[in-house]
């Protein structure tokens, strides 16, 4: 009887066993099944968009920081994508893409495109690169948008299906001409409602972030722009009304938005009178300073462009030719200004420099927070700006280059300046 028992406890435990073994290959082939049919259908939409995608790429782990770029994307059945960025219309990339299976159907690059990877990979500005993605998970698709979310950094990322007739380059330059307009031409906005004035907006021209200031509070948003306006990231909520999408007003200088309500908000354009804009700054100066041996340098430098609304190089500078030196333009306040920890170059090929704070002798300060800014001097007949130290009272005198290699090296006496006085030819 022993004997009947224990038997059939085996033949049901078997029987379990292939029972579950089968069931799991079931599911597992059910799920393996369903993800090779979901890359083949988004391969398939992807491609059958004959004009392309436009891509509202974030980069950053927040919605605070860096602003949207916007890329065409256009995929063949090839395994090919070819990617044009606003940042450059005349300049497509070509590189290779596939989708996988990874955390679900993902969207992936196998070589480096231009554009792509300009936000992922390190640079020395900034050091960290714009910490960026290059894979994406497909959270939503239609035959019109495909909602992506960076696998690393989890920013979404929004696909929308370009009409036929679109022409990339045009509808990219429409874009570039709303940022300027906005961004590099207009140094601040007010915020208003019903013509009261509740605060202030600042685009930033380096990462295109919106910073808010209402009242006592702040905030700061990323944001992207497009042919009629821009979008934020996330909406910023205004007397408890949510605001998200702005539609951009070339001749009254203002963007509007309306919330759920049905209230409306303006971002006015204020450009003060006697506002100098970056383009006014351009051109020769009589500059003189103290040197690291205490001497009184006098040159002639010449600012020319480098990042537009964003910086110059200064050519000439303390007579050393091989050394351009960075300098910043304050937008919101039409001003030049030394940045602590900027990038100046290479000496030689391959001895990288660096703008340091000088506090007297051999005594630098690498906080990023100190600069050192040009006040204009308006009793002067020519425009004239005296720099002036953001940190005197912990020591700061003026700005030095030095390089860095494993330690800081001065380059030479005229990279070392206070005192410095800019006067416009």
């Amino acid at each position: 009887m022993k004997k009947i028992i224990y038997i059939a406890i085996i033949i049901t435990n078997l029987l379990n066993i292939s029972c579950r073994s089968e069931i799991d290959d079931i599911f597992d082939d059910s799920a393996a099944n369903r993800m090779n049919a979901a890359l083949k259908e988004y391969r398939a939409i992807l491609e059958d968009a004959p004009n392309g995608w436009i891509m509202e790429y974030f980069a950053g782990a927040d919605d605070t920081f860096y602003g949207g770029c916007n890329m065409i994307f256009t995929f063949d059945k090839n395994g090919e994508t070819t990617v044009l960025c606003e940042l450059d219309v005349n300049d497509p990339d070509v590189s290779l893409y596939q989708l996988v299976a990874n955390e679900g159907p993902v969207l992936t690059f196998d070589t480096k495109n231009k554009w792509l990877h300009y936000f992922s990979n390190p640079s020395l500005s900034p050091p960290s690169g714009y910490d960026g993605d290059y894979e994406f998970v497909f959270t939503d698709v239609t035959l019109e948008k495909i909602i992506l979310t960076g696998k690393k950094n989890r920013r979404k990322i929004i696909l929308t299906r370009l009409d036929k007739e679109v022409d990339h380059k045009e509808y990219l330059e429409k874009i570039i001409k709303v940022e300027r307009e906005a961004v590099v031409e207009i140094p601040y906005f007010e915020i208003l409602s019903n013509n009261q004035v509740l605060g202030e907006l600042y685009i930033d021209t380096e990462f295109y972030d919106f910073r808010f200031s209402i009242g006592e509070s702040a905030s700061t948003r990323s944001g992207i722009f497009a042919p009629e306006g821009c979008r934020l990231y996330e909406p910023i909520n205004i007397n408890g009304v949510d605001y998200q999408s702005f539609k951009w007003d070339a001749e009254k200088l203002q963007f509007v938005s309306i919330g759920q309500e049905g209230t409306e908000i303006v971002l006015q354009g204020r450009i003060p009178e006697g506002y100098r804009n970056y383009e006014s700054l351009l051109g020769e100066y009589n500059s003189e300073f103290i040197n690291y041996s205490s001497a009184l340098v006098s040159r002639t430098i010449t600012l020319v462009p480098d990042r537009e609304a964003i910086s110059y190089k200064i050519k000439g500078f303390g007579g050393i030719t091989a050394v351009d030196l960075p300098i910043r333009f304050d937008k919101r306040n039409g001003k030049l200004y030394f940045q602590t920890g900027d990038y100046v170059g290479d000496l030689d090929g391959d001895l990288p420099l660096f703008l340091l704070a000088w506090k007297g002798g051999g005594s630098l300060d690498t906080n990023s927070g100190v600069v050192y800014t040009g006040e204009e001097d308006v009793s002067a007949e020519k425009l004239t700006f005296k720099f002036v130290p953001s940190h005197a009272s912990s020591g700061q005198v003026g700005m030095l280059v030095v390089g860095v290699d494993g330690g800081y090296s001065l380059i030479h006496a005229n990279l070392v300046f206070k005192d410095l006085v800019l006067v416009k030819k």
